[in-house]
């Protein structure tokens, strides 16, 4: 399948997911249920092995689901089901992908990736997130990622901005200046 054929059929689960999570009132809970099986078969290259093996029959892909599954609200279950039925199972991380990024846009979020040369306190990611709530009008939330290279500062990307304020990057751009390079 194309990669465009792939984003169209996850848009597609994704928002009847989105809709039928709506209707329960449970978008949260199916958001968590989505988000711990992303970071399980992220982690684990035996189960995302097994997604993509069209060998396995719809029976044996729920049995090696199932236990993964437990705890899961009944809608995220069920729809877990829907897309084995369906024959979509090598599609399911693009399909939680696409239905946490729905989610994103139909709360208001915004997901800020902050990469700074240590962990940020919490006072900071506070600060942080205020900041950024202000400026965008979003609930945000930041994801940390330590990067010793920066040297010092941070660089954030939401969206399509990126605020670079490393001290990498202003070495960088005075090395090009230096050089004539603007």
């Amino acid at each position: 399948m194309s990669a465009e054929k792939v984003i169209e059929v996850s848009h597609c689960y994704a928002t009847a997911l989105l809709k039928a999570a709506e209707e329960e009132k449970s978008v949260d809970r199916v958001g968590k249920d989505l988000s711990k099986l992303f970071k399980v078969i992220s982690r684990k290259e035996t189960i995302r092995f097994f997604l993509k093996n069209p060998t396995l029959n719809r029976q044996e892909q729920e049995v090696h689901l199932q236990p993964y599954l437990k705890g899961f609200s009944k809608l995220t279950a069920n729809f877990i089901g829907l897309v084995i039925h369906n024959r979509r199972l090598a599609y399911l991380l693009d399909i939680i992908v696409a239905f946490l990024k729905e989610v994103e846009i139909h709360k208001g979020y915004l997901k800020a990736h902050v990469t700074s040369t240590k962990e940020m306190s919490k006072s900071q990611l506070q600060t942080l997130t205020k900041l950024l709530k202000d400026g965008t009008g979003k609930l945000v939330e930041i994801d940390n990622k330590v990067d010793p290279s920066l040297l010092g500062g941070m660089a954030i990307r939401f969206g399509t901005y990126l605020i670079d304020n490393s001290l990498k990057t202003h070495l960088h751009n005075l090395h090009s200046t230096m050089k004539g390079h603007p």
